[in-house]
């Protein structure tokens, strides 16, 4: 099983992502190694269901199984600060993505 990583970085305040979008390909794992601080990891906050919920506060690297999604599906996908909460709109325009892709 491929493993595809993920690193959020946090430099004077502003939050990016290593690759974007961030290619997982079909049956594979997506590891997310978030920000070591101050303040340490992040919020994720997601347009769907991603490992089980639509917000994930990481304060430690985390690896996501997604080997039961299908080619195609994508996520989007909005980081912010660890005490930071997720807009009420679900379905935004957000800024980063996550796809899944054919081996």
């Amino acid at each position: 099983m491929a493993t595809t990583t993920l690193t959020i970085s946090l430099n004077d305040g502003v939050y990016s992502v290593s690759s974007d979008p961030a290619e997982v390909t079909e049956g594979g794992e997506l590891s997310i190694n978030v920000p070591t601080g101050p303040p340490v990891g992040c919020l994720i906050c997601v347009d769907h269901d991603l490992g089980g919920a639509t917000s994930h506060v990481l304060t430690a690297n985390k690896t996501f199984d997604l080997k039961d999604k299908a080619v195609g599906t994508t996520w989007g996908y909005d980081v912010f600060g660890p005490t930071a909460t997720c807009p009420v709109v679900k379905k935004r325009n957000a800024a980063h993505s996550i796809q899944i892709t054919s081996n």
